[in-house]
């Protein structure tokens, strides 16, 4: 159709059925706009919120790497300074624990020296009422070396 012809088909037309055609021209444009409005506002309405949710995701994702990053290396500073302060504890009881024993074996060596001392005291004094004067003398002279250890101990100890 070309210009004359829509021209002539307008100028047939009744006043009455031109408004009519304007109107159901412009009724079925608003109808096809409001359609497509609804249609985009719905698709807009389910799109939107779709992206937001994939963005919170990936960015909660992100946030989620970091925080474990962060607390991965947080835990390991806590082993780190835990582990140091064990070790510290560790060697400060194992030095009173070397020193107790020492105590211990000094006492107990104090003790060894002085009953071998007594013992060989004792046998003297036996050998001695016994008449036996030359091995009274040798207990005697076995005791001297246990009574000086035993009383070298005690003053090391001091």
């Amino acid at each position: 159709m070309d210009a004359n012809s829509v021209l002539n088909a307008t100028q047939q037309l009744t006043p009455l059925q031109l408004l009519n055609a304007v109107d159901l021209f412009y009724k079925g444009a608003w109808d096809k706009l409001a359609f497509f409005l609804t249609i985009l506002v719905a698709f807009a309405g389910f799109l939107v919120p779709f992206l937001v949710m994939l963005f919170q995701n990936k960015l909660f994702a992100l946030e989620e790497s970091k925080i474990k990053v962060e607390l991965m290396k947080y835990c390991d500073s806590l082993k780190e300074k835990l582990s140091q302060e064990i070790n510290s504890k560790l060697k400060e009881e194992s030095i009173l624990i070397e020193k107790r024993l020492e105590k211990f074996d000094l006492k107990i060596k104090q003790g060894i020296a002085g009953a071998y001392s007594g013992v060989f005291q004792l046998q003297g004094n036996y050998l001695n009422n016994q008449k036996d004067y030359e091995g009274a003398l040798e207990s005697y002279l076995d005791a001297i070396p246990h009574a000086i250890l035993k009383t070298s101990l005690i003053l090391t100890e001091c």
